[in-house]
C-alpha cells in the first residue's frame, strides 16, 4: 500500500477542514449550494479508507437515484484514481478500487433494496432530504452495525422532512454531550464561500426564472437552508401549513373506545403505504402509518391484524354485525397470477402462516378510480379535518410534504400531474382514504372493471352505513 505521502487529494477549505475534523460516528451536514460538499465527502471516504485497519474496507457514496450518484461523483472519483498508486476505477459498477482491498462504491438510494446483504464502514448520504426515509433506517444503517461504521447525513434543506428531523435531533444530542453525534448548519450568507454579488445575481436569476415569490423560496431553501422556506408546487403544501399553524400535528394518540380504519396503496416493487385513522365527531385522526416493500398481501394483512387496534365496530358496540372499514384502491381487483386469484379475493381469504398463527382476512371497500385531480381535491378537504399523530406517522408526513406536481421546463410553470417517486404511495393512501370516505366528489363515468360507475358508488356508500354491497366493487 502507497504511504499515505504518495496521495495527492484537494486542498479543503477551512469550514470544510473543521467538518471534517469535528466528525463523529453520526454527522448530519446542512449546506448551502456550492459549498462544496461532495468533494469533502468523497475526500474524507478516501481518507477513511485508507486510515481503516479492518480487513477489506468498504464505503459508499449514496445519492437519491443511482444516476445521479454517476453524474455528481464519478468524474471525481476517477480524477482520484489517476492520482492513487495502485487505484482503479470500475465504471460498470461505479467502483473506486483502492490498494488493500479497499473499495468505495456509488449507490443511489431509489432502490434501496438492492443494498441490502452489503457491510460498510463509513457511508455518505448525499442530499438526503431527497432520499426515501426507510433507505436509511432499514437498509443502510444495519450495514454499519456489525464494523461499527460511521454515516455523514448531508444536502440542502427541503422543508421540515426527515433530513430537518434527523438534523434537530443531531444537534440535541450533540448539545447534552453525546460524544456521536455531530451538527452542523452553513448559509450562504455566513460562509463567505459565495461573494455577495454572486448571491444577488443568483437571487436575481432565479426570480427571473420562477416570478418573485417562487424565486425567492427557492433561493432561501438553496442557498439559506431555510428550513420553512415554502415548496412551492408542494400539492398539500397549504394544507400542511394549516394543519401546522392550528396544532393539529403532534400528540394525538389512538382512543380504545373508537374504531380504526385503514387505507392503503398496494405495491410490491414499489412501496405498500397503509395510514391507519379514527373518524370521531370532529373530523379524524391518523393515528400510524406503514411503508414498506417486496412484502406480500398476506403478510401485511398480518401486521394489520396484529396492531393493538379494534377494527370490528360490533366490538364496541357501534353495529349489531361484524364490520370493518380497510379502503384500497381500484387495482385490490387484479388478478395475482401466481395464486389465481384476485388482490381482493386473497387479502379477504383467512390465512395458516408459517408459525401456524392462523390470521384472518380483511374485506375492503374498493374505491372505484377516477381522475387524478378530482382525488387530489378530496385529498385536501380531508386534510381540512384530520389531526395527525406525529411521531407514528412521520414517514407518511414527510411523504406529503414532498409530494410535489412536475416542474415543465418547457412552460416554465408546474403541471397538472405529480411526480412520482417515493413520496406517492403514501399520498395515494391518503387519498384513497380521501376519495372512500368522501364520495361526493366523484368525477365523471370512466369503466370501472367488472361493474358500472354508478354502481361502484352506491358501493361505498352502502358499505360506510353496513350494508351488503353489490357487483364487482366489493366490502366487507
Amino acid at each position: 500500500m502507497p504511504a499515505m505521502a504518495t496521495i495527492r487529494l484537494p486542498k479543503l477549505r477551512p469550514l470544510q477542514r473543521e467538518l471534517y475534523r469535528a466528525m463523529r460516528r453520526w454527522n448530519v451536514w446542512v449546506c448551502h449550494r456550492r459549498f462544496g460538499k461532495t468533494l469533502l465527502c468523497l475526500c474524507i471516504l478516501i481518507k477513511k479508507a485508507f486510515d481503516c485497519v479492518l480487513p477489506a474496507p468498504r464505503y459508499a457514496y449514496i445519492a437519491p437515484l443511482y444516476r445521479q450518484a454517476k453524474s455528481i461523483a464519478w468524474d471525481y472519483c476517477k480524477r482520484f484514481a489517476a492520482q492513487i498508486p495502485g487505484a482503479q476505477t470500475n465504471e460498470a459498477e461505479l467502483r473506486l478500487d483502492l490498494p488493500g482491498n479497499r473499495r468505495i462504491q456509488l449507490l443511489g438510494a431509489d432502490n434501496p433494496d438492492s443494498i441490502r446483504g452489503i457491510y460498510l464502514d463509513g457511508v455518505v448520504l448525499d442530499e438526503y432530504a431527497l432520499m426515501r426515509p426507510r433507505a436509511w433506517s432499514q437498509v443502510i444503517r444495519p450495514a454499519l452495525s456489525d464494523r461499527a461504521g460511521w454515516a455523514v447525513k448531508i444536502g440542502t434543506v427541503y422543508g421540515r422532512n426527515h433530513f430537518y428531523t434527523d438534523y434537530d435531533e443531531a444537534q440535541q444530542l450533540m448539545c447534552d454531550g453525546d460524544p456521536d453525534y455531530q451538527a452542523a448548519l452553513y448559509r450562504a450568507s455566513e460562509t463567505g464561500v459565495l461573494s455577495d454579488m454572486e448571491l444577488a445575481s443568483a437571487r436575481m436569476t432565479m426570480r427571473d426564472k420562477r416570478g418573485t415569490v417562487a424565486g425567492d423560496a427557492d433561493y432561501l431553501q438553496e442557498y439559506e437552508c431555510e428550513w420553512d422556506a415554502p415548496i412551492h408546487g408542494a400539492v398539500y403544501g397549504d394544507e400542511l401549513a394549516w394543519l401546522k399553524q392550528a396544532h393539529r400535528i403532534g400528540d394525538f394518540p389512538w382512543q380504545l373506545r373508537l374504531p380504526v380504519q385503514t387505507w392503503w396503496d398496494f405495491g410490491w416493487s414499489d412501496q405498500t403505504a397503509i395510514w391507519y385513522g379514527q373518524e370521531h365527531s370532529q373530523g379524524i385522526t391518523l393515528i400510524d402509518y406503514a411503508e414498506g416493500s417486496h412484502v406480500s398481501l398476506t403478510k401485511w394483512v398480518r401486521l394489520v391484524r396484529e396492531q393493538p387496534y379494534v377494527y370490528d365496530h360490533s366490538q364496541l358496540g357501534l353495529t349489531r354485525d361484524r364490520y370493518e372499514r380497510h379502503y384500497a384502491p381500484h387495482d385490490l381487483d387484479q388478478t395475482e397470477y401466481g395464486y389465481g386469484k384476485t388482490r381482493y379475493t386473497i387479502a379477504s381469504e383467512t390465512t395458516t402462516h408459517e408459525d401456524g398463527v392462523v390470521i384472518p382476512g380483511l374485506h375492503f371497500t374498493v374505491v372505484p378510480r377516477g381522475p387524478l385531480e378530482d382525488g387530489i381535491e378530496a385529498t385536501r378537504k380531508l386534510l381540512r379535518r384530520v389531526w395527525i399523530n406525529e411521531r407514528p406517522c412521520q414517514q407518511g408526513l414527510d411523504a406529503l410534504r414532498s409530494y410535489e406536481y412536475k416542474w415543465d421546463d418547457t412552460k416554465q410553470t408546474y403541471g397538472k400531474v405529480p411526480e412520482h417517486n417515493w413520496a406517492s404511495h403514501g399520498a395515494d393512501a391518503l387519498r384513497t382514504g380521501a376519495v372512500g370516505l368522501l364520495p361526493s366528489i366523484t368525477p365523471p363515468k370512466p369503466e370501472v372493471p367488472g361493474g358500472s360507475w354508478e354502481q361502484a358508488r352506491r358501493n361505498v356508500k352502502r358499505a360506510r352505513l353496513g350494508l351488503p354491497v353489490r357487483g364487482a366493487s366489493r366490502a366487507g
